[in-house]
C-alpha cells in the first residue's frame, strides 16, 4: 500500500507565491491606470550635425538646404537639410627636425558641416530615425541628389 504524505508549505513556497501576486498586480495597476504610454518611446523632432572633412573645393554648393538625405550604405531616409556651413580644412603637422606641431591650412580643401532634422524616437537615451540609430560618434553615409560622402555624427539636440 502507498502512504499518503502531507504537503506542507515552506518558507520559499510563500516567497514565490508573494513575487507572483506582486507582478500580477503591478501588471494589472499599468494596465488599468492607463500608464502603458510611459513604456512606449517617445517622438521627437531633433536636429543633427555631420561633419565632412576634406572635401575639394569644387564640391562646395552641391549640397542644398531642404534636400532629402539618405544614408547611403542602409538606403534609410535619415532627414532633410536645414543649414550647410564650410570651413577650411586644418592639417595638423610635425616639424620633424624641432618637434613642433604645425596647424597648416589645406589648400583646395574644405570641412562641410550639414544640419539634418529628422523625427525620431527616444527609448533609454538613444535616437531612433525610422530603425536608423544616430548618436555623436556615428558614422554617417550621407547622400543627396547631388552628393555623396562619410562624414561623422558631431551634435544632436532635440527641438
Amino acid at each position: 500500500m502507498a502512504t499518503k504524505t502531507k504537503f506542507r508549505f515552506n518558507f520559499i513556497d510563500i516567497i514565490l507565491i508573494l513575487i507572483i501576486l506582486t507582478a500580477a498586480g503591478v501588471l494589472a495597476y499599468i494596465f488599468m491606470s492607463g500608464n502603458i504610454e510611459n513604456f512606449k518611446p517617445k517622438t521627437v523632432t531633433i536636429e543633427y550635425t555631420v561633419t565632412i572633412t576634406s572635401i575639394r573645393e569644387e564640391f562646395r554648393g552641391k549640397v542644398k538646404s531642404q534636400d532629402k538625405v539618405v544614408d547611403s550604405v542602409k538606403l534609410m531616409a535619415i532627414g532633410v537639410v536645414t543649414n550647410i556651413q564650410y570651413q577650411n580644412t586644418i592639417n595638423t603637422i610635425t616639424n620633424l627636425p624641432t618637434g613642433e606641431i604645425l596647424y597648416v591650412q589645406s589648400p583646395e580643401h574644405l570641412d562641410m558641416i550639414v544640419t539634418i532634422e529628422a523625427d525620431a524616437t527616444l527609448k533609454d537615451g538613444l535616437y531612433d530615425i525610422n530603425g536608423y540609430h544616430i548618436s555623436v560618434g556615428t558614422p554617417v553615409s550621407l547622400r543627396v541628389p547631388n552628393f555623396t560622402e562619410q562624414g561623422y555624427c558631431t551634435t544632436i539636440r532635440e527641438k
